[in-house]
């Protein structure tokens, strides 16, 4: 870093990101790359409460899971959808 803001203005090199204070704006972007940006390994397929629940923006219980479909590990994204096959939701398993 000494080296980017080296005092000599004509020596200066390279950029300076400074980081975003703002936790809202680094999460709306966490959720689009899992929404938008990574493909999914698998489906977890849930049942209807569980499918409102998620709709209501509450979180997804075991006790909600049908069958889970693909070869997925810890971390990975996967599809959520409703037993007609919609997908609802995407995240990391």
């Amino acid at each position: 870093l000494e080296f980017v803001l080296n005092h000599n203005v004509s020596e200066r090199r390279g950029t300076v990101f400074h980081a975003n204070a703002n936790k809202d704006v680094i999460r709306r972007g966490r959720k689009r790359w899992i929404a938008f940006g990574l493909v999914p390994k698998g489906h977890i397929v849930i049942d209807d409460g569980a499918a409102t629940a998620i709709r209501n923006k509450k979180s997804l219980f075991a006790a909600g899971t049908c069958s889970v479909d693909g070869n997925f590990l810890a971390d990975s994204a996967v599809s959520v959808v409703d037993k007609h096959g919609k997908e609802i939701a995407r995240g990391l398993s």
